[in-house]
């Protein structure tokens, strides 16, 4: 595998970060959610962003990695920034769901 070929789990994990960031606008638009705190929720979501794709980036091409769909575990990411926000709280940085501490469920879900 080459950089030519890409990261299916970088790529997959750019649409999760796009869809999550316009549900989220869109939660709070509704909702009438303060600024402030929606800017917390976004700069959240792309913290966690960033985070995943160090992860993959520091792996090798041919590593599982990026062969594997990340959007199922960086869901719970955006949940649980939603959660917040239903809840009428600011979202945190544990809120971020690490990827690498599943590295055995994403192992099982390449199988």
């Amino acid at each position: 595998m080459n950089w030519k070929q890409g990261s299916f789990g970088l790529h997959s994990l750019h649409l999760w970060h796009l869809k999550s960031m316009l549900a989220i606008s869109k939660y709070c638009q509704e909702h009438d959610v303060d600024w402030n705190v929606r800017n917390e929720a976004c700069r959240i979501l792309s913290l966690a962003m960033a985070r995943y794709e160090v992860v993959i980036l520091e792996r090798p091409l041919d590593d599982l990695i990026h062969r594997v769909d990340l959007t199922a575990f960086a869901n719970h990411t955006a949940y649980n920034i939603e959660k917040k926000l239903q809840d009428g709280k600011t979202p945190d940085k544990s809120d971020i769901v690490d990827i690498v501490a599943r590295w055995e469920d994403l192992r099982k879900a390449a199988e």
